[in-house]
């Protein structure tokens, strides 16, 4: 039976879940009845808006047509925005991940069968300028990355050429490309081989293999191990002027090409004469004070809420904040432990005495209680994913009227620069942040409010005592 795949969608207007399956036109026609089904060109797919009409009727068109994976928008179901259709609507063949009669929203959306939530699936899109293809993706980094790629065949196979008609006909974008060769698909293994080996994290084997990726497609039938220095060079300003890839895109790409020359091939030093485009730099964005307390109060759900706290009060990052287990949380040293975290990096953090109280509330009031890890999601002893803790806070901002510009990650920006306001050393701060290099951390420095509130306007000075609307006339 086919899979469709729901997921979160957030444009500059309201959120819509998004909806993804395989070329199938009998599902095309199927869902054209949906009179709320609009097409996405962002995500190269089908959505419909955040409403339980919208959805119950999404679920009735592809009874027994279709198998839904909502894993996607967990969230929705656990907020109570969404309700899972009782059998009574859908035929429990058509959707594999549904329960029986759910007594709460939150029941809802822990009651998909164990066969289905063993992979803890969520929809992603991996695209390359040459590939577009789906892909499962596990809720958090922690599983094995082999799991978590699709297989080279899948991958690299003979690609067709199919156009995106307005209607919504089909959700995959393909480019013409050459087939790829079996030397280079060769490559491909080694190159994912030699990453496992050298022990890189899941995202960064995931970065890598899709940045090399794009350059086998590229190559075509000319085998990849055979490009020069001036090959890649041209590919690079091909790269950068015709695709109009972004800095830090070049960067990565420019990287899992040097780990292929250097570390597959053992060409030391090929890069040398290749210049790397420069970063633009980018502060941080950073919420004030009086703006966390709006966030925090936007939610009501203690669970939600403990996880905000959690992250802002340590300066986590998200996938921090979901690894942490129970153990992690000493109470009698008031400390948190953080585990291999990026750079494969222990560190401790601080425990805010009004963090443990909030922790403690929540672990009495929350059912069912978290039995490994402090925040667990829809399968006990699983933790809870990094996109629902993201979804979070983006209901969170919304609620509070939040405009600015900013996503999970700015509540560890906004720890940082606090901290650093209220005079806390900045070699202290590195240490908190699990920093390597104090750059990164002096980053905060450019944000701090106190030196840039110090600082005399000429603009106010030349209008000192005088009225800016008639400069002669004194105040």
């Amino acid at each position: 039976m086919e899979k469709v795949y729901l997921f979160l969608i957030h444009n500059n207007g309201p959120a819509s879940i998004g909806i993804k399956f395989r070329k199938n036109p009998a599902l095309n026609q199927i869902l054209r009845k949906l009179k709320t089904t609009s097409w996405v060109n962002q995500h190269w797919c089908l959505q419909i808006p955040v409403d339980q009409d919208s959805f119950e009727t999404l679920f009735q068109l592809l009874r027994g047509k279709a198998e839904i994976d909502y894993s996607g928008i967990n969230y929705l179901l656990e907020a109570g925005r969404l309700r899972i259709p009782a059998p009574a609507s859908v035929a429990p063949q058509a959707v594999s991940t549904q329960a029986a009669t759910a007594a709460s929203p939150e029941t809802a959306a822990t009651a998909a069968t164990p066969a289905s939530r063993a992979t803890s699936v969520s929809t992603a899109i991996s695209k390359t300028e040459d590939l577009i293809a789906l892909q499962a993706a596990p809720s958090t980094e922690a599983r094995p990355f082999l799991e978590a790629t699709p297989s080279p065949k899948d991958l690299i196979a003979p690609l067709e050429d199919t156009k995106a008609p307005s209607s919504g006909v089909s959700w995959v974008r393909y480019n013409k490309v050459d087939t790829v060769t079996s030397s280079n698909r060769k490559q491909y293994n080694r190159f994912k081989e030699q990453l496992v080996l050298k022990g890189f994290a899941a995202s960064t084997q995931r970065t890598y293999s899709q940045e090399f990726l794009a350059f086998i497609q590229h190559a075509g039938k000319r085998e990849v191990a055979s490009f020069t220095d001036i090959d890649l060079r041209d590919y690079l300003f091909w790269a950068s002027t015709e695709l109009r890839l972004k800095a830090n895109t070049l960067h990565s790409r420019l990287n899992a090409l040097k780990f292929y020359f250097e570390q597959v091939l053992g060409k030391e030093k090929f890069f040398w004469e290749i210049p790397r485009p420069v970063k633009p730099t980018i502060l941080p964005k950073v919420l004030s004070e009086f703006e966390i307390q709006r966030l925090f109060a936007a939610i009501g759900n203690i669970k939600h809420k403990a996880i905000l706290f959690t992250a802002y009060s340590a300066g986590l990052r998200v996938s921090e904040v979901v690894q942490l287990r129970l153990q992690d949380i000493d109470s009698g040293r008031m400390q948190i432990f953080i585990s291999q975290s990026k750079g494969k990096k222990d560190r401790y953090v601080g425990l805010s005495p009004l963090l443990l109280e909030v922790l403690r509330t929540y672990l009495l009031e929350h059912q069912p209680r978290p039995n490994v890890y402090l925040f667990e999601g829809e399968k006990p002893g699983e933790p809870y994913s990094a996109r629902s803790a993201q979804e979070i806070f983006q209901f969170a901002k919304r609620k509070a009227g939040i405009s600015k510009p900013i996503t999970f990650h700015s509540l560890r920006h906004s720890f940082a620069t606090h901290l650093l306001e209220k005079g806390i050393d900045i070699h202290f701060i590195k240490q908190l942040l699990g920093h390597n290099d104090l750059k990164t951390t002096e980053r905060y420095l450019h944000v701090k409010r106190q030196d840039l509130v110090k600082i005399v306007n000429p603009l106010d000075s030349i209008f000192q005592g005088s009225s800016w609307r008639e400069p002669n006339k004194k105040k």
